[in-house]
């Protein structure tokens, strides 16, 4: 009877000290995921919040507008030749005036045609005798110097590199011929080149260009 009891007492002792070292474990693995977590929670902490910026739409560039500038000298002539209409059409200077480099040296040169200025009691019929060309140059932006001045029948500016060329269209003497032994309608017609005398500081016809004459429309 007395080792019965011994071996229940024992069987006893046995399960609690079990049940006590299985709480321990689970309290250990308990306390372990509690540290575990505060230490995840502090260095989550501990790193440098990033500020994710708003979207920032970057500005349109502003297309240049800057007028451009005339020398005063040419803008009075073209004043002047309008005070000339009873009834001046109005018209912007660039359609007058055109700016170009015609010499290299990165200076403006102003082509102008006065008989482009058109005065609305003269028609719109205009004679067949060509159109005056001028062509000025300016240092300071104010006064002019005048190096082209001829009649001719029409004009393109040509974009060369590195100075822009102007190519006009002429006839009879400045192509060659004696127009005192001619009659008018045996006249050619051809294309000249401007090119820059250094000289004379002047723009000068190079080399004659004929080309065909159109017959008349019937």
């Amino acid at each position: 009877m007395k080792i019965l009891n011994l071996v229940v007492l024992s069987s006893i002792l046995f399960l609690t000290a079990c049940q006590k070292h299985n709480q321990s474990q689970e309290d250990i693995k308990t306390q372990q995921q509690s540290i575990d977590s505060q230490a995840v929670a502090s260095q989550v902490k501990s790193e440098p919040e990033v500020e994710i910026p708003s979207t920032v739409s970057e500005p349109k560039k502003k297309a240049n507008t800057s007028t451009i500038t005339y020398p005063e000298a040419l803008i009075k002539q073209v004043t002047e030749a309008e005070q000339r209409c009873q009834t001046p059409e109005k018209q912007d200077l660039n359609s007058i005036i055109k700016i170009v480099d015609l010499i290299g040296d990165e200076q403006p040169e102003y082509i102008y045609e006065p008989d482009s200025i058109y005065c609305i009691e003269d028609g719109a019929f205009r004679g067949h005798g060509g159109d005056q060309l001028v062509i000025y140059q300016s240092k300071d932006g104010k006064s002019i110097q005048e190096i082209f001045n001829s009649t001719v029948f029409s004009y393109q500016v040509l974009d060369n590199q590195p100075k822009a060329l102007v190519q006009i269209e002429v006839g009879g003497g400045y192509c060659g011929q004696n127009m005192d032994a001619i009659s008018r309608a045996e006249a050619i017609i051809c294309k000249r080149n401007l090119e820059w005398d250094e000289t004379s500081k002047q723009l000068k016809m190079g080399k004659i260009q004929l080309i065909e004459k159109q017959a008349d429309a019937e």
